[in-house]
């Protein structure tokens, strides 16, 4: 679809996020959740027929750095379960590409996969499409917030969907710039882009009315101490902190506000597609 060309907002899509166990998995589906964003490291929680059957999935390459060394311990024994890697190698573009087709053939099905990423590399990035991508990949392309736009419009050549990434920095740290920015390229671009790692109310409810789906983790917020609780009320999502909302009878656990999170986002997603329609 070429990048000029305009099309009419019907629908959105919210996935979830940062899903690490079957407990999460199992409270997020109990909860109303149907459509995850995971990798192939988070794709072993889905296995289950039962499961699959049950959600939606779009697959993330599971971005790498170069700079090894910088990855927290943890990560990089998961990323070396997954990418095979040595400290200090590339990210093995050709190895996930073949993964994604063997993925395919044991039955999953994926509303859109993404492209190789290699994390603050756009080059490394844009060589991976090249290679392995393209517009009959079955792929969708990554563009890296924030580098050359002129890359951003190649994606929009070769593909219906373009994936825009390195975005949980700047909605972390409530980049009132970048959501300036994000929200004028949505408008020029309707319906053309996933927004990976939106993490940020503000950013969400500015930005979900122009897109075509983004994932985010925000449900998380409910279990985590000092943090804030995501809510849906009068047509609003916002955040308040946990300690300042009153509650009747006991305090909700850690898992009740997760799920109160989670909901909050369902009804904060039917509110927009309602208002698409």
């Amino acid at each position: 679809m070429p990048a000029t060309e305009k099309t009419e907002r019907k629908n959105l899509s919210l996935y979830f996020n940062g899903v690490e166990t079957v407990a999460q998995r199992n409270l997020l589906i109990q909860a109303g959740a149907r459509m995850f964003y995971t990798d192939p490291v988070g794709l072993r929680l889905f296995i289950e027929p039962l499961v699959r059957s049950n959600v939606r999935l779009a697959l993330d390459s599971g971005a790498v750095r170069k700079d090894f060394e910088l990855l927290k311990e943890k990560r990089w024994l998961q990323y070396q379960l997954y990418h095979r890697l040595s400290p200090g190698a590339l990210f093995d573009a050709e190895w996930y590409t073949n993964q994604v087709q063997i993925f395919r053939a044991m039955g999953f099905e994926f509303d859109f996969v993404s492209s190789a990423e290699c994390v603050h590399e756009p080059r490394v990035t844009l060589d991976h499409w090249i290679m392995y991508g393209g517009p009959d990949s079955g792929m969708a392309p990554m563009w890296l917030y924030g580098t050359h736009e002129d890359d951003l419009l190649f994606y929009l050549d070769e593909s219906e969907i373009v994936i825009i990434g390195d975005l949980a920095g700047h909605t972390r740290n409530r980049d009132e710039r970048a959501l300036t920015h994000l929200a004028n390229l949505c408008t020029r671009y309707p319906g053309r882009f996933h927004l990976h790692s939106l993490e940020w109310i503000k950013a969400i409810t500015t930005l979900a009315p122009l897109i075509r789906s983004f994932d985010t983790n925000k449900w998380r917020d409910g279990a985590k101490k000092g943090t804030q609780m995501v809510l849906f009320e009068n047509n609003r999502l916002y955040g308040m902190p946990a300690n300042e909302m009153r509650f009747i009878g006991e305090r909700p656990d850690a898992e009740a506000r997760t799920v109160m999170c989670c909901q909050a986002l369902l009804d904060f997603e039917k509110s927009v597609v309602a208002a698409l329609i």
